[in-house]
């Protein structure tokens, strides 16, 4: 919408103006044709025709060359913004043409010749829609394709075009500039405001732009146009490289089949999202069928995956025949030797033989499984496995009668068989309504052998079923086992399919992170299947390293091996051979705790994100680090740039609990002293990191706030709150002066750095924060503000988990807490229309019934006694049953002895320990024992037997306390008491939530040893229901520790550990697994866990390097990719151990150029940093990059040195950075060594520092234009500092002074080499200095005299001669006449620059009507896009003639002669009224006028009031009456703007005198006076004498103003308001202008027909060709004609749609030459 629109009033008379509502109801601004005028200038050109390109010809060879024969002819004679937006019309044309074109190189130049250095007309041009266009096309290409780094470099600069635009809006709004020239821009930043709002700054930051000042502006756009004219560049190299040339014709052939013609190519970040487009996700999950398979899905599970690779890798031949039986069972083929059902109980669900060779059997099932759709359930084949004869024991029974524990309605859909072809053996499968529980049952898997031994076969249950499919035998064929989406639950597919946020709550092993998963599986598959989106944004956040890795790793390998559906037979062959030559690499050991070892090319910072580096898996830690980066906000934080730069600085709990607890213990009392964990996570998690701690000042409660706090709530400390924050403060204080932070202040100090300015980079679409009740809840609120969908949240968790310090929500707090934060709208996050869906998964699938039985009891204690610490779920269920844990009350300190001796736990056996203290008096009593974890350390790990080791005994609460969860027994209906829920019990709370974790790690066998007397209320809870088993007393407990586990398996649980960071523990299992370089890694990395802990200086400095020297013989010994790795963390342990030299190595050898030259910068080595800079630029980041080059040229510019090597490729260069970095002394410096004085000294006036400007000049001794430059500049200071009524000789003796200082410059110059009058007043002023009234200055007055500067004469003798009446009186006249010539010069100068100036010209019509810069070369209107076109702009532009106004009326009341006043008065009136009046109603109208706008807007009312009197007195028509014309013009102009600005101008009286009389004919009379019915038309809304003039003037005048025609026009039809609804303004459709003044007269139809003829004539003025016969036309006359016509077309159509009356509505049509009304 323009700034004057169509007015839609939908409310009666009295209140009109507050309901206006702008809305466009005129057709788009028409082309020369369309209003039936000659061919412009630019029609006239050859233009394209895009018949020639169609499909059909261009894939004929003739056909072609045509095209390119006519494309050639094209470029000839037109310009190429117009051939670029021809191809650009339809898609996909443009990338086949330059991919094709003999002379794309040529085309390719001339694009670029033509790119606008202007940025006020950059957006009209075709170069935002080409660009979008070209990067869009790449972007959407496999990244495959591309070589090296050219796929992030797509990705980077894919994001840069999308971000670009508004960008560009912005900043030219700020920089408005005058065009002097085509392509070339002039800034003039005078009175300019460049302060930007929020939502603009934003938008600046994401292309890394702070808000631009006066001083950078011009800069900035500098820098965005020369990036633009890059990335442009790059992408028509690529559009002509043969590598795309099959994409590029693919785009216009397959595009132009199936759209229309006139369809365009969206811009990539305004097509919608993914998932919005496929929201059944199951279909982009489900697998691909299979040529020449039934219908019957054919699930197979683990175990069979595996022995069909086994046999297609040992016998092909023999797995091409087990799938042939497959292929047979999907098509339904169930008879014969293909249904054999293996003996079991006849209750049982049958279980299947399928014979492939005498002696080799497939065994499967007739299941049900989730159908494609989601909908529905379907019957299904399993298959569990190939085994030879001899194989089919007992298992299959056993698993008979295990399947039917699932229930009756299980059974009936595996037995129901619906037949296909009667007798022939071949079934349909049947379909079943959806299930809404999942299928459990309580036996065990366990079985038991004839000779009393036990084995599992849980792992028939739990093994994960996939579909057989393309991708599936693709990866048989290719011998790479396949990641395959499996089977999931229909409670796991409603999430992944959930449209909305969604929260996820489950307890351990239900499969929240699975769903995670497949959801972005599903939204990732959907934007690879789907066109016309773009590609989603995906972040998946956990606090635990290993999660993250491991959650990567699935997610990869699902999306590879679903990928190989797409393979052909060759590239199957190479991914064969290529796994092949891989089988004996050992796994990669990189660290963790590092983003970007396990995520390879991931930037460091989230504004250098890309679209190519998502889905991306990192911790919290890690987020913090890339949201955190310093240079992303205006404010760096001091804890901003810790978190990015000294991590030793963080406060963990381990930090806390070992060097600020034992000096906080001692002012604590009792109650607290044993509590270190419970302090620590009521430090972080209530007073800093709770949602009330959020919103108070500084991010912490203060004391009475806390107090105050709910105790059911906050239940830990509730009695002891006074005391506790004693502690709180004694930890803040000691806090400070360690300068040390905690996870609270980190998280809220990035918190409120985003709260002023979101980080740099684009936000995510979607955000999965699994765990994420490991974190405070204000952490959340920072993971929210990176996502921009509200509807693209995940939140999973089980709050019932929380053991991290600071956890202390539940889901439901979670849930409200970001509601609120997104209905306070405070954050700039965007609040979701849909209510987010809550899911509970209470379906465990990693343990069986016997653990899971267990850890419920101790949830349903905790929600008994602290309803609202978790969340309250349903009971949670295992699929399978299982052995109850054992419990062993005492005698296992033997076990623990043992272990030390000649036994030793299973690879996949560990012990739990509550904490690191723990574990110490383990092996301070027994020795360095394999396998004992915390359960810190434990968290996101699972072990087949877990041996829970006196969690009770080590408790922080006592027997009397965990007594109390007896009172929770199941017969009784319990109550609990009011205090049971505060202190003291709530320790336990913590406690019982550790224990959960504890247990919940075993997946199938747990022992709790603990004999200690805090340990039996909770056996004698678990006993009591029937949950555990008491060993007996004896009972030797090593008799459960696993047999010997092989290398391998010792081996593999290494790998295990150290992927999670327990290094101590790994290097322990890789020596036991004989793995020696694995344990030198591991060790490697346990040294340097060690020296972090370390806090002593020198203690620390020891420890790093030990750390450092065992990396670096890592690295000797390596010989793979592991090496950089090495080196690098090397290099970082050297750098901490002060060994910079050593570290500059490691970072050398590991190619991270970066790392060294900052070592180099810390020592100071600056000539070593410009070698490298040198020698290595392509190797070091940019923003390091640019880092290392300021500091270097601080350097030496500081010093006066050079630098060894150049730093810049030339001269100008190196000025060029120096300005833009506001290195003034240095750039001086460089100017002044290469003799370059004149520049040297606009620096220093650059900087107010005129004598250095001087001096610098005087240093060119032998230039004459630099002497006389110096001379100039100070004999203008002296001249300024020594004005009238000034102390003179004071100024000039004052050493401090600036006229001082330049005196002293000049007065050494020999007068040889300076005119007679420099000299003179040189001579003067050191004269003056000594004395001012001595005899020789008189003297050199009459000297001034002789040669004619009478100036200088009465300026010396004026004080000699002040006495002489006479002489004075002479002296006075002679100034005032030199100054009013001086002034009258200036104001006719500055008058003159107005008239020319850009910021006064009005816009081009040109422009206007094409959206993109004219053809003309040298025109001097202004070029803006339409958007800029606004209300602001208008008023802007308004604001700027009025102050000239202001100007003018001020030098009038000095200087000037009445006739050049009135002159330059009706002159200034006139611009006053073409800025008031513009052409089109987009540019605005005075309904825009905004007098709060306008600076000192009662004095410029005034002022123009004023003018128009005496315009209107001085106006009167001259020569012949048939060339009153201008005279008439004049007229309407100072009566438009007297209605305007207001006053009492009586302006009829003035125009009624006989002089101002212009008469219509002969005979004249008293009302015969054109220029009276023109005032009395718009003061008076006098329609009939308004209709009067208008014809007059169509009649009679010539060389009138069209646009003043044109407005007169409107006025007149203004007036028919009330005509056209003479019952009020309800439902009328105007524009706000023409009900300004709504108390209009009616006026007769007849006044209307005869406007309507009125107007006809002017219409077909114009249309004819031959305006400029009867008009005045600015410079673009054929654009302003076109201009002025759609303004006519427009007020027709609108006073078409109000009339009434069919007559009138006919003639309207006639005038628009439209078909006749019927």
């Amino acid at each position: 919408m323009g700034c004057e629109g169509a007015a839609v009033i939908n409310a009666p008379t009295n209140s009109v103006q507050d309901s206006v509502n702008l809305s466009p109801v005129a057709p788009p601004l028409p082309s020369y044709h369309h209003c039936a005028v000659p061919l412009s200038l630019r029609e006239m050109a050859l233009s394209l025709n895009l018949d020639t390109f169609s499909v059909l010809k261009l894939q004929t060879e003739e056909g072609q060359h045509y095209a390119f024969e006519h494309l050639n002819d094209v470029l000839a004679v037109s310009h190429i913004e117009d051939v670029v937006r021809d191809l650009l019309s339809k898609p996909g044309l443009f990338v086949y043409i330059l991919s094709v074109f003999p002379n794309a190189t040529s085309m390719h130049l001339k694009i670029l010749d033509a790119f606008p250095s202007d940025p006020r007309i950059f957006q009209q041009s075709s170069i935002p829609p080409l660009l979008s266009t070209i990067s869009s096309f790449f972007f959407s290409l496999p990244s495959d394709i591309y070589h090296g780094d050219e796929s992030r470099t797509i990705g980077r600069y894919k994001r840069y075009v999308a971000d670009v635009w508004p960008a560009m809006a912005i900043l030219s709004s700020i920089a408005y500039g005058t065009t002097t020239a085509r392509n070339t821009m002039v800034f003039d930043f005078r009175e300019r405001n460049t302060t930007v709002t929020a939502h603009d700054a934003t938008i600046l930051r994401k292309l890394n732009i702070q808000p631009p000042t006066e001083s950078n502006i011009a800069e900035i756009l500098e820098d965005v146009m020369a990036m633009i004219s890059q990335i442009l560049n790059f992408f028509l190299a690529l559009l002509s490289d043969p590598r795309f040339a099959g994409q590029c014709k693919d785009v216009y052939f397959g595009a132009s089949g199936g759209q229309d013609d006139e369809g365009e190519m969206e811009v990539a970040d305004m097509l919608p999202l993914a998932h919005t487009q496929a929201p059944q996700l199951e279909a982009t999950l489900a697998a691909s069928n299979i040529d020449r398979f039934g219908e019957w899905t054919v699930l197979m599970s683990s175990t069979a995956t595996k022995h069909l690779f086994q046999w297609r890798r040992g016998d092909a031949k023999m797995a091409e025949c087990v799938l042939k039986k497959i292929r047979q069972l999907s098509r339904g083929q169930f008879s014969g030797n293909n249904y054999k059902m293996l003996h079991g109980p006849s209750h049982g669900i049958p279980i299947f033989q399928a014979e492939i060779l005498s002696n080799l059997r497939l065994v499967y099932q007739i299941d049900c499984a989730l159908d494609d759709d989601g909908q529905a359930e379907r019957q299904v084949v399993t298959v569990y496995g190939i085994y030879s004869h001899k194989e089919l024991d007992h298992i299959w029974p056993w698993l008979s009668k295990l399947l039917h524990g699932r229930g009756k309605e299980y059974r009936k859909r595996c037995m129901l068989r619906e037949c296909g072809e009667p007798g022939k053996g071949v079934y349909h499968p049947a379909t079943f309504p959806l299930r809404t529980e999942e299928f459990v049952t309580d036996q065990s898997p366990i079985f038991t052998h004839e000779n009393g031994s036990n084995e599992d076969f849980s792992w028939l249950m739990s093994s994960k079923y996939v579909k057989l499919s393309t991708a599936y035998l693709n990866g048989l064929r290719a011998e790479r086992e396949v990641q395959l989406p499996f089977q999931l639950t229909t409670k796991e597919w409603q999430i992944v399919q959930c449209p909305t946020s969604c929260y996820v709550i489950g307890r351990s092993g239900t499969g929240k992170t699975t769903a995670m998963v497949f959801r972005m599986l599903g939204i990732q598959r959907a934007w690879e299947q789907v066109s016309s989106v773009r590609k989603p944004r995906q972040l998946f956040v956990t606090r635990f390293p290993v999660l993250a890795a491991k959650v990567e790793e699935f997610f990869t390998s699902l999306v590879e091996s679903l990928a190989l559906a797409g393979c052909t037979e060759d590239e199957l062959r190479s991914i064969r051979s290529r796994i092949q030559s891989t089988k004996q690499q050992t796994p990669r050991m990189v660290d963790p705790l590092n983003a970007l070892s396990y995520r390879p090319g991931t930037p460091q910072k989230y504004s250098e994100l890309s679209d190519h580096d998502f889905p991306l898996f990192i911790t919290f830690d890690q987020a913090y680090t890339e949201v955190g980066d310093p240079s992303s906000y205006d404010r760096h934080d001091i804890i901003i740039g810790k978190v990015i730069n000294d991590e030793s600085s963080f406060i963990s709990y381990e930090v806390f609990k070992t060097n600020y607890w034992p000096l906080l213990r001692d002012k604590c009392q009792s109650s607290l002293a044993r509590r270190a964990w419970l302090v620590f996570s009521e430090f972080m998690g209530v007073i800093k990191g709770s949602e009330r701690a959020f919103y108070s000042p500084n991010g912490i409660l203060d004391r009475q706030t806390y107090v105050n706090l709910s105790h059911r709530t906050y239940p830990v400390f509730a009695e002891d709150r006074h005391s506790l924050y004693n502690v709180f403060e004694s930890y803040s204080k000691l806090k400070y002066t360690r300068c040390g932070y905690d996870m609270a202040d980190r998280t809220y100090t990035i918190l409120k750095a985003l709260s002023c300015s979101l980080p740099r980079g684009q936000l995510v679409d979607y955000l999965y924060v699994d765990e994420v009740q490991d974190n405070l809840i204000i952490d959340t609120i920072l993971l929210r503000m990176l996502c921009r969908n509200a509807d693209g949240l995940f939140w999973a968790g089980d709050t019932a988990q929380t053991i991290s310090a600071g956890s202390s929500f539940r889901f439901q707090d979670l849930k409200a807490f970001i509601h609120r934060a997104e209905a306070e709208g405070n954050l700039a996050i965007r609040k979701s229309r849909a209510k987010p869906k809550v899911f509970e998964l209470a379906v465990n699938y990693r343990s069986h019934s016997g653990v899971v039985n267990c850890a419920q009891l101790i949830v349903k204690v905790i929600t008994a006694f602290w309803v609202d610490s978790i969340d309250t779920l349903r009971p949670e269920r295992a699929t399978l049953g299982g052995p109850k844990p054992v419990f062993f009350a005492g005698w296992h300190e033997a076990f623990l002895s043992s272990l030390a001796g000649d036994r030793e736990l299973g690879a996949d056996q560990c012990i739990l320990v509550r904490d690191t203290a723990a574990r110490e008096e383990i092996r301070k009593q027994f020795g360095d024992i394999i396998g004992v974890l915390t359960l810190q350390e434990s968290k996101g790990l699972e072990f087949d037997d877990v041996f829970l080791y006196n969690f009770f005994e080590d408790s922080t609460a006592t027997w009397s306390q965990w007594r109390i969860v007896l009172m929770a027994c199941s017969d009784q209906d319990f109550i609990p008491s009011r205090g049971i829920g505060t202190s003291p019990h709530s320790v336990l709370l913590s406690e019982l939530k550790n224990l959960y974790v504890g247990i919940t790690r075993a997946c199938k066998k747990l022992y709790i040893l603990d004999g200690s007397r805090n340990s039996e209320p909770m056996r004698e809870l678990w006993l009591k229901e029937g949950l555990i088993d008491i060993a007996p007393p004896g009972t030797d407990v090593c008799q459960y520790i696993q047999k010997p586990s092989s290398l391998e398996q010792w081996a593999a649980s290494g790998y295990k550990l150290f992927n999670t960071g327990q290094f101590q523990e790994a290097a322990r299992r890789f020596e036991r697994a004989k793995c020696v370089r694995e344990h030198q890694i591991a060790e490697a990395y346990r040294l340097r866990e060690v020296a972090i802990s370390t806090l002593q200086a020198g203690e620390r400095e020891k420890a790093f390097l030990s750390a450092a020297e065992a990396f670096a013989q890592c690295a000797g010994d390596t010989f793979d990719a592991e090496k950089t790795g090495f080196h690098r963390e090397a290099a970082k342990c050297y750098a901490l151990a002060d060994r910079v030299h050593k570290a500059v190595e490691c970072y050398i050898a590991a190619d991270d150029f970066s790392g060294a030259a900052e070592q180099y910068r810390k020592a100071g080595c600056f000539d070593e940093i410009v070698q490298i800079l040198s020698r290595h630029p392509e190797k070091i980041t940019e923003s390091c990059r640019n880092k290392l080059l300021y500091t270097c040229v601080m350097h030496y510019s500081r010093n006066g040195l050079r630098p060894p090597i150049p730093l810049f490729s030339s001269l100008e260069s190196e000025l060029t950075y120096l300005e833009s970095q506001g290195l003034s002394e240095a750039r001086i410096y460089l100017l002044e060594s290469r003799r370059r004085f004149l520049e040297a000294a606009d620096v220093y006036l650059g900087l107010g520092q005129r004598c250095g400007a001087i001096k610098s000049l005087l240093k060119d001794r032998w230039n004459p234009d630099a002497l006389q430059r110096a001379v100039d500049l100070a004999l203008d200071s002296l001249w300024q500092e020594c004005s009238f009524d000034k102390p003179v000789q004071d100024v000039l003796q004052n050493r401090e002074s600036d006229s001082y200082k330049v005196l002293n410059c000049v007065q050494a110059i020999p007068p040889e080499r300076l005119g007679i009058s420099d000299s003179g007043q040189i001579r003067f002023f050191c004269a003056v200095q000594k004395s001012p009234f001595a005899e020789e200055v008189y003297q050199m007055g009459e000297e001034f005299s002789n040669r004619g500067e009478e100036a200088m004469a009465g300026t010396f003798l004026h004080r000699r001669f002040q006495q002489n009446r006479y002489l004075s009186t002479e002296i006075n006249d002679l100034l005032m006449a030199q100054l009013q010539a001086h002034l009258r010069k200036k104001l006719q100068d500055e008058s003159d620059a107005s008239l020319i100036s850009g910021a006064f010209a009005t816009h081009c019509p040109y422009s206007i009507i094409h959206g993109c810069s004219c053809y003309r070369r040298h025109c001097n209107q202004q070029h803006e896009r339409r958007l800029c076109l606004n209300a602001a702009s208008y008023n802007m532009k308004i604001n700027l003639h009025l102050q000239q106004i202001r100007i003018l009326d001020l030098m009038f009341s000095v200087v000037g002669s009445h006739g050049d006043r009135l002159a330059s008065m009706t002159a200034a009136l006139d611009r006053l009224y073409a800025a008031i009046y513009c052409p089109i109603y987009i540019e605005g109208s005075n309904a825009d006028l905004d007098w709060n706008s306008i600076r000192n807007a009662a004095g410029c009312i005034r002022i123009v009031g004023e003018w128009i009197q005496k315009t209107i007195e001085y106006l009167k028509p001259t020569g012949l009456p048939t060339n009153y014309t201008s005279y008439l013009m004049s007229v309407i102009r100072v009566t438009c703007l007297h209605t305007t600005f207001g006053g009492d101008c009586p302006l009829q009286d003035y125009v009624s005198r006989e002089r101002c009389r212009v008469s219509y004919g002969e005979p004249p009379s008293t009302d015969d006076n054109v220029s009276a019915d023109i005032v009395a038309s718009l003061t008076e809304s006098d329609a009939i004498r308004g209709v009067s003039a208008l014809r007059f003037l169509l009649q009679n005048g010539v060389r009138m103003d069209l646009l003043v025609v044109c407005n007169f026009a409107e006025e007149v039809c203004s007036t028919f308001v009330s005509s056209l609804h003479p019952f009020g303004l309800h439902n009328l459709l105007v524009p706000r202008s023409w009900i300004m003044n709504p108390n209009k007269p009616v006026v007769r139809r007849d006044t209307i027909q005869s406007f309507l003829h009125c107007l006809g004539r002017l219409m077909n003025i114009l249309r004819s060709g031959r305006a400029h016969t009867r008009f005045n036309l600015p410079q673009h006359g054929e654009p302003f004609v076109d201009l002025i016509l759609a303004r006519m077309c427009r007020m027709l159509c609108i006073l078409g749609y109000n009339v009434r009356d069919v007559g009138l509505s006919k003639t309207i049509a006639e005038i628009l030459l439209l078909p006749t009304l019927e």
